[in-house]
């Protein structure tokens, strides 16, 4: 159902606020609002438009540049970097900042048991941790996107090598 009603949000005694009128319709636990301008002088207008558009153009700029800034690098080596590198280290030898307070060390990618895994085991080994070790499941952390991802890094790290 609407209904027209003075809308004021987001403080009842805040001036500016109050003067938006609108309709507004309640549909399942949630309240709708269609703003209108009625009560506003033109300069005012132009003001709170010039605001809204450049807040939304700030928003852009930011969300651009973060994109951009990411662009230089790989979704895997960002991920990589993110939860692997200290651990693994910054080149996959298992020497990462955090590997020497470890009881059982990281596997370092360059040697010929992980050369010799496969992307399936890698995957599971990803998903499901190692047991007796310090390397966790990261099934709940990272989607399977991100989990190809970071294995298709850790194949530019260390090639596949099967072993013959």
């Amino acid at each position: 159902m609407l209904q027209d009603a003075t809308v004021t949000y987001p403080l009842k005694n805040d001036p500016l606020h109050s003067r938006f009128t609108g309709s507004w319709c309640r549909v399942e636990d949630k309240t709708y609002c269609s703003m209108r301008f009625d009560y506003f002088t033109n300069w005012e207008k132009i003001h709170y438009i010039l605001i809204s558009v450049i807040s939304c153009a700030c928003v852009l700029v930011g969300v651009g540049g973060a994109q951009a800034q990411t662009s230089t690098t790989s979704a895997g080596e960002f991920i990589y970097r993110v939860h692997c590198l200290r651990c693994h280290g910054k080149t996959g030898d298992g020497r990462g900042p955090d590997s020497a307070a470890l009881m059982v060390p990281p596997r370092d990618f360059h040697s010929p048991e992980s050369t010799a895994k496969s992307d399936l085991e890698l995957r599971a080994i990803i998903i499901w941790g190692l047991v007796f070790s310090p390397m966790h499941g990261w099934w709940d952390r990272l989607s399977s996107e991100e989990i190809h991802e970071v294995i298709s890094y850790i194949r530019q790290l260390a090639p596949y090598q099967p072993r013959i």
